[in-house]
């Protein structure tokens, strides 16, 4: 993998000075079944609803998850009623859906970079357990 490769998978903050705008870009670079199946086995989904609640009650503002239920994918990471980071029809990032202000996409993107990383821990987890299979057969 180059260093190309390697920043695409980090999330960022992206200024547009002609909009005088910062947008969060929040890769999500795995989301196989099998993850999201791990995902959700390891309590990580309730561990971010969890995360989710705390962020509204800083916020004074609700911070709502919206989960696809036929996948298990989190599908869409919302502030107050009209504002949020929405995972884009195929699967690789959260993008932004009607959020201007800096003070918004940061919570935003905070959850989203949470998920991600818990996902993240779900795949280790597989490539762990597969490693030790392997090793007592």
């Amino acid at each position: 993998m180059d260093l190309t490769e390697l920043l695409s998978l980090y999330p960022k903050v992206n200024y547009f000075p002609e909009r005088r705008m910062f947008l969060p870009w929040v890769p999500v670079p795995i989301a196989d079944r099998e993850t999201i199946r791990r995902f959700s086995e390891s309590g990580y989904r309730e561990e971010l609803e969890v995360c989710a609640q705390a962020m509204s009650q800083q916020l004074g503002r609700e911070v709502r998850l919206t989960w696809n239920e036929a996948t298990g994918r989190l599908r869409y990471i919302a502030l107050g009623t009209h504002a949020g980071l929405v995972l884009e029809d195929d699967k690789t990032r959260f993008v932004v859906h009607n959020v201007e202000a800096l003070e918004d996409n940061l919570p935003l993107m905070a959850i989203a970079v949470n998920y991600v990383s818990l996902l993240l821990d779900s795949s280790q987890q597989e490539v762990q357990n597969n490693r030790q299979q392997q090793g007592t057969h």
